[in-house]
């Protein structure tokens, strides 16, 4: 599960999951029939939350 899914605009959202020290994003779009991955990346976690 992710721990944080944000909106992203242009029915394009973001979630997000703690892995390893990094955190790792997906950007995807739902459609009725299907969810369309479109990137997935490691970021560093400072950059990326704020706690």
């Amino acid at each position: 599960m992710p721990s944080k899914i944000e909106a992203s605009g242009e029915g394009k959202f973001i979630c997000q999951k703690r892995l390893n020290g990094l955190v790792l994003r997906v950007v995807y779009q739902e459609y009725l029939d299907r969810i369309l991955v479109i990137t997935a990346y490691p970021g560093k976690r400072s950059r990326y939350e704020k706690d």
